[in-house]
């Protein structure tokens, strides 16, 4: 169980990329079926880097390697 939470605690320090889409249907009017209305999209990806969370989780991964070793 403990080096399950070594690789967990290691995998924090790694930058992860995140994605968003989503899709509808904009209309002029509310009850309509048949409204001219448009589709419509959205699209986002964002990267994130832990910069500043690398020290206390460095710190986690080491002690977790004690509690193994023991």
């Amino acid at each position: 169980m403990l080096e399950r939470q070594q690789q967990t605690q290691g995998s924090d320090m790694l930058p992860y990329l995140t994605l968003h889409g989503s899709y509808g249907w904009v209309g002029t009017e509310f009850d309509s079926q048949w409204d001219d209305g448009h589709e419509t999209w959205t699209a986002a990806a964002a990267l994130n880097v832990p910069l500043f969370n690398g020290l206390p989780t460095k710190g986690q991964v080491d002690e977790t390697r004690a509690q193994i070793r023991t």
